[in-house]
């Protein structure tokens, strides 16, 4: 059977958020589907032969292509019922703010922007958005810094005088702000990652501070390895 169906789209690949733009999808298989699921909702295996024989605990389940609700999952596992199926991705290419050039699909597929889940509660199917995490390594580290340093800011050991002290608060308000200036990249999109500005540098003075600290001390570190490991 050849059925036609509408999806809608998301209003960015891999952004969260579905728009109101629909794409059109052609299901060309066989009438009906049959598929393996666990009693949990674990999918085992779509698109069995007639004589295939299930063995417990895996149940035999069917999709029924000519069912509006049924649809876009036999369109989503039709490459295990038509061998001759093919989806051809057109791109165009997107040049970014850094000049790298991303390959941005145009005519993405049904599971190129859902992926298929199961709902124990309605023991159905359902399609979710496929979104990637954003983030930003700059600003990762810069607030990991600020985070590890921030625990100075109380110290009353000898070394971190007054003017220790205000030195680090630059410290720490100048790794802010780099953080603030680096936000969340869609990170697939670039092959070298941006920065913004310069990550700042720990100030000598409580480098020197943090020296100078007792051996036992609790907040006593390597400033050397801190730096280079985060």
């Amino acid at each position: 059977m050849i059925s036609t169906f509408t999806y809608p789209l998301p209003v960015e690949q891999y952004v969260a958020g579905i728009g109101t733009t629909v794409a059109t999808y052609t299901y060309d298989g066989p009438s009906t589907i049959d598929y393996t699921i666990s009693a949990s909702g674990e999918r085992a295996e779509f698109g069995l032969e007639p004589d295939h024989v299930v063995e417990p605990p895996l149940l035999k389940r069917t999709l029924n292509c000519g069912l509006a609700s049924h649809l876009p999952y036999c369109y989503y596992y039709m490459d295990t019922v038509n061998d001759d199926y093919e989806w051809v991705p057109q791109h165009k290419n997107v040049t970014m703010d850094n000049g790298d050039v991303y390959h941005e699909v145009t005519n993405p597929n049904l599971n190129d922007n859902y992926q298929v889940k199961y709902n124990d509660n309605t023991q159905w199917f359902y399609l979710e958005q496929i979104v990637k995490p954003q983030n930003n390594i700059n600003r990762d580290k810069a607030l990991e810094r600020k985070e590890l340093f921030s625990q100075y800011k109380s110290e009353s050991y000898k070394t971190f005088t007054t003017a220790v002290k205000n030195d680090l608060q630059t410290y720490l308000d100048a790794l802010q702000a780099f953080a603030d200036a680096n936000g969340n990249l869609k990170n697939w999109k670039y092959i070298n990652k941006p920065k913004v500005g310069t990550m700042p540098t720990l100030p000598d003075s409580v480098k020197n501070a943090i020296d100078n600290l007792p051996n036992t001390h609790e907040l006593h570190i390597s400033i050397l390895d801190q730096e280079e490991g985060i």
